[in-house]
Protein backbone atom coordinates (compact mmCIF):
# COMPACT_ATOMS: atom_id res chain seq x y z
CA UNK A 1 0.00 0.00 0.00
CA UNK A 2 1.17 3.47 -0.87
CA UNK A 3 1.86 5.60 2.22
CA UNK A 4 -0.17 8.77 2.71
CA UNK A 5 1.87 11.86 3.56
CA UNK A 6 0.21 14.67 5.50
CA UNK A 7 0.94 18.36 5.92
CA UNK A 8 0.00 20.29 9.08
CA UNK A 9 -0.30 24.08 9.35
CA UNK A 10 -1.34 25.95 12.51
CA UNK A 11 -0.69 29.47 11.14
CA UNK A 12 -2.09 32.69 12.55
CA UNK A 13 -5.50 31.95 11.02
CA UNK A 14 -7.02 29.07 9.08
CA UNK A 15 -5.25 26.03 10.52
CA UNK A 16 -5.41 23.17 8.04
CA UNK A 17 -4.12 19.79 6.95
CA UNK A 18 -3.62 18.05 3.62
CA UNK A 19 -3.22 14.37 2.74
CA UNK A 20 -1.64 12.95 -0.43
CA UNK A 21 -0.34 9.65 -1.65
CA UNK A 22 2.32 9.41 -4.34
CA UNK A 23 -0.25 9.90 -7.10
CA UNK A 24 -2.60 12.67 -5.99
CA UNK A 25 -3.76 15.04 -3.29
CA UNK A 26 -6.48 13.14 -1.43
CA UNK A 27 -7.93 15.69 0.99
CA UNK A 28 -7.43 19.25 2.18
CA UNK A 29 -9.28 20.06 5.37
CA UNK A 30 -9.54 23.44 7.12
CA UNK A 31 -9.97 23.50 10.89
CA UNK A 32 -12.81 26.02 10.74
CA UNK A 33 -14.94 23.50 8.81
CA UNK A 34 -14.57 20.88 11.55
CA UNK A 35 -14.29 23.07 14.65
CA UNK A 36 -16.90 25.61 13.46
CA UNK A 37 -14.82 28.73 14.30
CA UNK A 38 -14.01 31.23 11.56
CA UNK A 39 -10.29 32.04 11.14
CA UNK A 40 -9.58 29.15 13.51
CA UNK A 41 -6.13 28.59 14.96
CA UNK A 42 -6.25 25.04 16.29
CA UNK A 43 -4.76 23.88 19.57
CA UNK A 44 -2.58 20.74 19.47
CA UNK A 45 -5.55 18.60 20.61
CA UNK A 46 -7.82 20.20 18.00
CA UNK A 47 -5.19 19.58 15.32
CA UNK A 48 -5.06 15.90 16.30
CA UNK A 49 -8.86 15.85 16.02
CA UNK A 50 -8.58 17.44 12.57
CA UNK A 51 -6.07 14.79 11.47
CA UNK A 52 -8.33 12.04 12.83
CA UNK A 53 -11.31 13.54 10.99
CA UNK A 54 -9.27 13.42 7.80
CA UNK A 55 -8.26 9.81 8.42
CA UNK A 56 -11.90 8.89 9.08
CA UNK A 57 -12.99 10.62 5.87
CA UNK A 58 -10.32 8.75 3.89
CA UNK A 59 -11.19 5.49 5.65
CA UNK A 60 -7.61 4.75 6.68
CA UNK A 61 -5.76 4.25 9.96
CA UNK A 62 -2.63 5.98 11.22
CA UNK A 63 -0.53 2.98 10.09
CA UNK A 64 -1.04 4.18 6.47
CA UNK A 65 0.55 7.56 7.22
CA UNK A 66 4.03 8.25 5.89
CA UNK A 67 5.78 11.61 6.17
CA UNK A 68 4.38 14.36 8.35
CA UNK A 69 5.21 17.89 7.12
CA UNK A 70 4.85 20.51 9.85
CA UNK A 71 5.11 24.27 9.29
CA UNK A 72 7.44 25.89 11.81
CA UNK A 73 5.46 29.15 11.63
CA UNK A 74 3.23 29.30 14.74
CA UNK A 75 3.66 25.56 15.35
CA UNK A 76 1.84 24.59 18.54
CA UNK A 77 3.02 20.99 18.85
CA UNK A 78 5.74 20.47 21.47
CA UNK A 79 9.21 19.66 20.09
CA UNK A 80 9.88 16.04 19.15
CA UNK A 81 7.50 13.34 18.02
CA UNK A 82 3.80 13.97 17.48
CA UNK A 83 1.30 11.32 18.53
CA UNK A 84 -1.73 10.58 16.34
CA UNK A 85 -4.02 7.70 17.32
CA UNK A 86 -1.26 5.92 19.20
CA UNK A 87 1.35 6.30 16.43
CA UNK A 88 4.35 8.59 16.78
CA UNK A 89 5.52 10.76 13.89
CA UNK A 90 8.78 12.70 13.61
CA UNK A 91 7.69 15.74 11.61
CA UNK A 92 9.67 17.17 8.73
CA UNK A 93 9.79 20.85 9.69
CA UNK A 94 9.00 23.23 6.83
CA UNK A 95 8.83 26.90 6.00
CA UNK A 96 5.47 28.42 4.99
CA UNK A 97 5.57 27.79 1.23
CA UNK A 98 7.20 24.38 1.68
CA UNK A 99 4.26 23.46 3.88
CA UNK A 100 1.73 24.67 1.29
CA UNK A 101 3.54 22.47 -1.21
CA UNK A 102 4.11 19.80 1.46
CA UNK A 103 2.76 16.43 0.59
CA UNK A 104 1.95 17.49 -2.96
CA UNK A 105 5.63 16.95 -3.76
CA UNK A 106 5.13 13.22 -3.38
CA UNK A 107 2.46 13.36 -6.09
CA UNK A 108 4.55 15.52 -8.45
CA UNK A 109 6.05 14.18 -11.67
CA UNK A 110 9.83 13.95 -11.99
CA UNK A 111 10.09 17.52 -13.29
CA UNK A 112 7.26 19.78 -12.08
CA UNK A 113 6.78 23.55 -11.86
CA UNK A 114 4.94 24.60 -8.69
CA UNK A 115 3.42 28.05 -8.10
CA UNK A 116 2.74 29.06 -4.51
CA UNK A 117 0.77 32.31 -4.11
CA UNK A 118 -0.60 33.69 -0.86
CA UNK A 119 -0.82 36.88 1.16
CA UNK A 120 2.70 36.43 2.48
CA UNK A 121 4.63 35.13 5.43
CA UNK A 122 8.34 34.46 5.93
CA UNK A 123 8.65 33.16 2.34
CA UNK A 124 7.08 36.20 0.67
CA UNK A 125 3.93 36.13 -1.43
CA UNK A 126 4.28 34.43 -4.81
CA UNK A 127 7.12 32.13 -5.75
CA UNK A 128 7.80 29.56 -8.41
CA UNK A 129 9.48 26.30 -7.47
CA UNK A 130 10.74 23.36 -9.49
CA UNK A 131 10.45 19.87 -8.12
CA UNK A 132 12.92 17.39 -9.58
CA UNK A 133 13.79 14.00 -8.12
CA UNK A 134 11.92 14.81 -4.87
CA UNK A 135 13.98 17.99 -4.33
CA UNK A 136 12.53 21.49 -4.31
CA UNK A 137 14.34 24.40 -5.99
CA UNK A 138 13.35 28.08 -5.82
CA UNK A 139 13.04 29.43 -9.40
CA UNK A 140 11.45 32.91 -9.29
CA UNK A 141 9.95 35.43 -6.90
CA UNK A 142 7.04 37.74 -7.85
CA UNK A 143 7.01 39.83 -4.65
CA UNK A 144 6.42 43.50 -5.38
CA UNK A 145 4.78 42.78 -8.74
CA UNK A 146 1.15 42.62 -9.82
CA UNK A 147 1.58 38.84 -9.93
CA UNK A 148 2.01 38.62 -6.18
CA UNK A 149 -0.46 36.91 -3.85
CA UNK A 150 -0.78 40.12 -1.82
CA UNK A 151 -1.88 42.07 -4.91
CA UNK A 152 -4.44 39.38 -5.78
CA UNK A 153 -5.66 39.30 -2.17
CA UNK A 154 -6.12 43.06 -2.09
CA UNK A 155 -8.15 42.99 -5.32
CA UNK A 156 -10.26 40.13 -3.98
CA UNK A 157 -10.94 41.93 -0.72
CA UNK A 158 -11.84 45.17 -2.53
CA UNK A 159 -14.96 43.39 -3.73
CA UNK A 160 -16.06 43.09 -0.09
CA UNK A 161 -14.63 46.36 1.26
CA UNK A 162 -13.97 49.11 -1.29
CA UNK A 163 -11.64 50.96 1.10
CA UNK A 164 -8.16 50.06 -0.24
CA UNK A 165 -6.32 50.41 3.10
CA UNK A 166 -8.79 48.16 4.94
CA UNK A 167 -8.83 45.68 2.08
CA UNK A 168 -5.02 45.51 1.91
CA UNK A 169 -4.75 44.75 5.64
CA UNK A 170 -7.47 42.07 5.80
CA UNK A 171 -7.80 38.36 5.07
CA UNK A 172 -9.01 37.92 1.47
CA UNK A 173 -11.91 35.59 1.00
CA UNK A 174 -13.04 35.89 4.60
CA UNK A 175 -16.29 37.53 5.50
CA UNK A 176 -15.58 40.85 7.22
CA UNK A 177 -17.09 41.63 10.61
CA UNK A 178 -20.72 42.83 10.48
CA UNK A 179 -19.66 46.28 11.68
CA UNK A 180 -18.18 46.88 8.20
CA UNK A 181 -21.64 46.79 6.63
CA UNK A 182 -24.38 49.32 7.00
CA UNK A 183 -27.49 47.93 8.67
CA UNK A 184 -29.31 48.13 5.30
CA UNK A 185 -26.77 45.72 3.75
CA UNK A 186 -27.02 43.03 6.45
CA UNK A 187 -29.71 40.42 5.70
Amino acid sequence: MTPIDFSVFFGYHDSSIAFADHREILLILEAERVLRRELCVATPDEMRRLIETGLDHLGVGSERLGNMYLAVLNNRFPPGAVEVRGSLFRPILTRHHENHIGCGISAADDDTLIVCADGGFEDGTTRFYRCRADQLFHVADLDGTTGSGKFYGTLTQLVVDPDFISAHASNPGKRPPRRWFSSAAVP
